[in-house]
């Protein structure tokens, strides 16, 4: 968290956030430390938020990124679910701008 980031007119409780992440020395340490709940997915973009991991999906898998034809997808957006009851279950949908070639194929699985 930077001062940019706590504006004239926030809450007192996010200024002495800010303050705590200045007074540790570790500049992002609470964008290290935070955890996305996944949740249905409906809040969280696919590509462009840091869910899995430290990193977003758009860095860490760059050339699949580039060939993605669901670039601001939510995670929702890219499930299946299969089935009903207790036996469902989902799989990842994930539609690409044209054939993957074969070295692009192994970078998904």
């Amino acid at each position: 968290m930077n001062n940019s980031m706590i504006g004239r007119k926030s809450s007192n409780w996010w200024k002495d956030l800010g303050k705590l992440c200045e007074v540790s020395g570790v500049s992002n340490w609470f964008e290290q430390s935070i955890r996305w709940k996944l949740g249905n997915g409906s809040r969280i973009k696919f590509w462009e938020d840091s869910w899995m991991g430290d990193r977003m999906l758009k860095d860490k898998f760059r050339r699949l990124y580039e060939v993605s034809d669901t670039k601001d997808f939510l995670v929702c957006d890219l499930t299946l679910r299969i089935g009903n009851g207790t036996t469902q279950y989902y799989i990842w949908h994930i539609p690409w701008r044209r054939e993957l070639f074969d070295w692009e194929e192994d970078l998904e699985k």
